[in-house]
């Protein structure tokens, strides 16, 4: 083997080339390609001898040419492949030709520091006196890998805005915000740590949500407030921090434990609410590529659009809170209807009737005098006694409309008597029948069909008004009561066959100085259930449903 030189010789009468490594017997003309090579290029020996590098490759590892010449190619790869390096070598010797090397794996290369940075490596071989020597072009693709990895980053980012945006739209609280956000971004980027921060009751920050480690924050003795002072500023005044130098802007134990950790950067960004801001997401990461542009943009969206489901989540609790208030005053409302129904009918039963009755009774004595003394004054009586026993009927009537639901007795029995006192009269037909929620060919059971007591005394009320209304204005010729109970609740339908209302009937309201329809409406509301009316093929049908959840306040 030739003895390695520091320089190439040059042809009789020409300047000497500058030194790049020693000569290789194959031509002078060759070196002069290599020494020009943007990349690195390295030349090794049968034997795996470093026998030339070109000035690339010397700034590329660190070495100078003297600590590089005559060591074993080995020196240039990470340790934990280099101790079986050298029987692929002795392989790639063995069938030598222009290649790439290690086709479809990572390949990295190791500096004198001893840090690593990742390559593509192409393989020629040389035949030469001694043997065949191989000259391997070296690429650093850091730049490329940084990149690739940059626009992966982004990408599992802007995945990650869309995934938060479809939780926001799940989330309940503001805790499942919170969490929502830290595991996309987690999951985005695997290396950082995500936490949120909140007020506490003393002027301070508590971790509300965190993914991963944040050091000594995370074990919940340290105040984040006083641990890193600029979430202070980003608490009080709004403004994000973006710290590139965590070491350099923060002191105290979160920031040695980020230096030991090799945490460097953070970002913190406000979380509003239209009354200031309710939290801080702070985002932390080994690197300062955390505070490119473009994946700081999207952080800061993904901030915004948690403020904006915290607006939405204030919003949506502040129209429940005046849901249960008009919820609220309709209980109330019932409830003083159901005493004053109460009221009336004991009335209408302890007094009208019964002197009604009464009366009919004394009309009936004084026909039997008058018709033994003038006779031509019976027909006078008997149309007394007429107008008398439609006014008992129409008090009876009344009555029943006002009467306070048994609670002893089932919902379908109720329904039943009620369907058929309604139409008791007439030549109108009439059937009930209860089935089954999920089959409804299997049929129910009564038990299946009922209610709570109080929940069932509006189902009740709901019903006679239904029946009352067909019976008046419906000019019905066949009535059908369908009952069909479900795991949540019973839903009720009152079908005719009559003349429906004119108009759309889902937005049809009562008439002015009636309650009915509306009333029907509120009741179910009352309890947590619903109301609605349906005209189809000739049917209407007065379709309601109430849960079988806790009694609201009693019915009567």
């Amino acid at each position: 083997m030739s003895e390695p030189r520091s320089e190439h010789a040059a042809g009789d009468g020409e300047d000497a080339a500058p030194p790049a490594g020693p000569a290789i017997p194959p031509s002078d003309a060759l070196f002069t390609v290599l020494d020009s090579s943007a990349s690195s290029v390295v030349a090794v020996t049968a034997s795996g001898t470093i026998n030339y590098v070109n000035h690339s490759g010397l700034d590329a590892f660190g070495y100078t040419l003297d600590e590089l010449l005559g060591q074993p190619v080995e020196v240039l790869i990470p340790a934990p492949h280099a101790r079986h390096h050298a029987g692929l070598r002795e392989g790639y010797v063995a069938d030598a030709r222009p290649r790439a090397m290690g086709s479809g794996l990572e390949l990295a290369a190791r500096r004198k520091d001893g840090t690593t940075f990742p390559v593509e490596i192409s393989l020629t071989p040389v035949p030469t006196p001694e043997g065949t020597w191989t000259i391997a072009g070296v690429v650093d693709i850091s730049a490329r890998r940084a990149a690739e990895e940059r626009v992966g980053t982004m990408s599992r980012a802007h995945l990650a805005l869309a995934e938060l945006n479809a939780e926001i739209l799940r989330a309940r609280t503001p805790e499942d915000l919170y969490t929502h956000v830290c595991r996309v971004i987690a999951a985005a980027s695997p290396r950082v740590a995500t936490w949120v921060a909140t007020p506490d009751d003393a002027d301070g920050l508590r971790v509300a949500s965190r993914v991963g480690d944040i050091g000594p924050i995370g074990k919940g003795g340290l105040d984040p407030l006083h641990a890193i002072p600029p979430l202070l500023s980003v608490l009080a005044d709004s403004f994000p921090w973006f710290c590139a130098d965590i070491g350099a802007e923060v002191s105290g134990p979160w920031a040695d434990w980020a230096g030991r950790e090799g945490i460097t950067a953070a970002v913190a960004l406000p979380v509003r609410r239209i009354s200031g801001v309710a939290a801080v997401l702070v985002v932390q990461a080994p690197n300062r590529t955390l505070l490119e542009e473009d994946l700081v943009s999207v952080l800061i969206t993904m901030a915004e659009n948690v403020s904006f489901a915290l607006d939405r989540l204030d919003s949506q609790a502040q129209l429940q809170l005046i849901d249960a208030q008009r919820v609220d005053l309709l209980n109330r409302l019932v409830a003083a209807q159901e005493d004053e129904r109460a009221r009336i009918a004991a009335d209408v039963h302890d007094h009208s009737i019964q002197s009604l009755a009464a009366i009919d009774l004394r009309l009936g004595l004084l026909r039997t005098r008058i018709a033994a003394a003038a006779p031509e004054l019976t027909d006078s009586v008997d149309a007394l006694q007429v107008a008398l026993s439609d006014v008992t009927g129409g008090l009876r009537h009344l009555l029943f409309e006002l009467e306070v639901p048994d609670p002893g007795v089932t919902l379908t029995d109720q329904v039943r008597d009620a369907l058929a006192y309604v139409f008791l009269d007439d030549s109108v037909a009439t059937s009930i029948r209860v089935e089954n929620g999920a089959n409804p060919a299997l049929g129910a059971t009564q038990a299946d069909a009922d209610l709570p007591p109080v929940t069932r005394g509006h189902a009740i009320r709901i019903c006679k008004e239904a029946l009352t209304n067909v019976r008046r204005h419906a000019q019905a010729s066949h009535v059908v009561i369908a009952i069909r109970p479900d795991p949540d609740g019973v839903e009720i339908a009152v079908i005719d066959d009559g003349v429906g209302p004119s108009g759309d009937v889902a937005t049809l309201r009562s008439a002015q100085g009636h309650r009915g329809l509306d009333g029907m409406r509120d009741r179910a509301q009352v309890v947590g259930g619903w109301c609605r009316l349906e005209r189809d093929e000739g049917l209407t049908t007065l379709r309601y449903w109430l849960p079988r959840g806790t009694d609201p306040s009693p019915a009567g």
